[in-house]
């Protein structure tokens, strides 16, 4: 709401009375608050901005400095306009005066002879007053506007649209900021939890009517969104239980599964399973990655949590399923330190729920990238084939177990030095670079792993049931 005039008002307005406007004609949208008169060479330095400045000029007669520097000083002190009563002290007001009006967008405003001081300064404050008291009128029917949509019934979209009509600034809502967007103010919304954000353009000062207006506006929105959230948490705590009824019994009947997808909203009974396996420090929440999923996907999913992580059981499509998991990550661990996220094969019934949990939980091990779909990676399929088996079982007791039982015994590195070199393609030199150890070390290291598992790295059979080895003990 207003509190001030421009330059452009007032003369329309003929506030000035009979006048001319002689330079500073892009200074016309100049907000004035006040109106003053000045009579001392050194007055200008006295104002705080947004003034309109009368004078006759009686402050310049021998003080040729302070006249020559009068527009550059009004324009550092954000004077709003000048208006000058010639005929009187002034004198010439010369193209130097004029040029410094232009460049520095103030208007520069004759008044003539006639003019009365009392009665400008009259009409300025009678102008401004009537803007205040519509402004007070205006303010008051706006709240009214907001008072009215305290419903729980009220969208948060109507609430967004009606602010940003009454404030003149567009508002939205996000559940996450972006910190990357250094022109938009973010306002957190805040119980016990973050609800999230209302958000505006940061260029924009704000008067004190749009910020009582934002204030009560993030009132209801985070009454509003409070309910919701405690609605989603119990449903979501339903899903949890639901999970579980589904993993723990495989012989529900096809009726009880409709039922579930049917509970769910889903077009259909497909869905993919995804788990997000946190390492030992686990500093992401998992109600974190829930709730912004809740979010993103705009659709009910089921879910449980683990040791290491959480999984979720979805109905949406591939390309979506990837540019959710990409954004989570952006949000959630952007330095990608923390999650490693398995995608198991699309499902077509919850009779495979567990085989879609297992794929999952087996993928989201196996590569050192952040985001893995089980489908991309057909090579390994013999190794998720083996890792259940009692001969891939066999195979890592009689291999990795040894290794490690050695290295508890005789406190050595033998382990990892196993799993750097196969990591890096039997590279020695990649894998001295990367133990940061001598080559001979290496070499001794990779001899005495050879003498304890009897199998040799030379030997293309026996290396290729070690490289197993390390792949499956990864797994398990």
């Amino acid at each position: 709401m207003r509190d001030y005039i421009t330059i452009k008002d007032l003369l329309e307005n003929e506030c000035f009375g009979d006048c001319n406007l002689v330079a500073g004609m892009n200074g016309l949208k100049n907000k004035a608050k006040d109106i003053v008169v000045l009579e001392t060479p050194d007055g200008v330095s006295w104002f705080q901005g947004n003034e309109i400045v009368l004078t006759a000029g009686y402050a310049f007669i021998n003080e040729k400095k302070y006249k020559e520097e009068f527009i550059r000083d009004a324009y550092k002190h954000k004077v709003a306009a000048i208006c000058i009563k010639i005929g009187r002290y002034f004198g010439e007001i010369d193209n130097n005066l004029l040029n410094d009006a232009d460049k520095y967008g103030i208007p520069l405003i004759i008044l003539r002879k006639e003019a009365t001081y009392s009665k400008i300064v009259g009409n300025f404050y009678e102008f401004l007053f009537n803007i205040k008291t519509n402004n007070l009128i205006e303010q008051n029917l706006a709240y009214n506007k907001l008072l009215n949509l305290n419903s729980r019934n009220i969208k948060l979209e109507k609430i967004l649209e009606e602010v940003t009509n009454l404030i003149g600034i567009k508002v939205g809502y996000t559940r996450f900021s972006n910190n990357n967007e250094s022109n938009i103010l973010y306002i957190p919304i805040k119980t016990t939890d973050n609800l999230g954000y209302i958000y505006l353009d940061n260029d924009v000062e704000l008067n004190e009517f749009q910020k009582n207006c934002i204030t009560y506006a993030l009132s209801l929105i985070k009454n509003k969104l409070y309910l919701e959230q405690t609605f989603l948490y119990n449903i979501s705590q339903n899903h949890r239980v639901i999970t579980n009824i589904l993993l723990q019994n495989q012989n529900h009947s096809q009726s009880f599964l409709n039922s579930v997808v049917f509970n769910l909203n889903w077009k259909s009974s497909e869905f993919y399973c995804v788990y997000f396996r946190q390492n030992v420090t686990k500093k992401i929440a998992n109600s974190d990655i829930r709730k912004f999923l809740e979010f993103k996907l705009n659709s009910y999913f089921l879910f449980n949590t683990y040791k290491d992580g959480m999984a979720i059981f979805c109905h949406i499509e591939k390309n979506k399923l990837k540019n959710t998991l990409s954004e989570l990550i952006e949000k959630l661990d952007s330095e990608n330190k923390y999650l490693q996220i398995g995608v198991s094969y699309l499902k077509k019934n919850f009779k495979e729920i567990n085989l879609s949990l297992d794929e999952a939980e087996k993928i989201s091990k196996i590569d050192k990238r952040t985001i893995c779909f089980i489908e991309d990676f057909t090579k390994e399929k013999i190794i998720f084939d083996l890792v259940d088996t009692a001969n891939g079982k066999e195979i890592v007791n009689d291999i990795i177990g040894k290794i490690k039982e050695y290295d508890f015994a005789h406190n050595t590195q033998l382990y990892p030095t196993f799993c750097s070199f196969i990591s890096n393609n039997m590279s020695r030199k990649d894998t001295a670079k990367e133990l940061y150890i001598h080559a001979e070390t290496l070499r001794y290291r990779l001899n005495k792993i050879e003498e304890i598992t009897d199998y040799c790295f030379e030997n293309s059979k026996e290396l290729m049931i070690l490289i197993l080895s390390k792949e499956i003990s990864d797994i398990l």
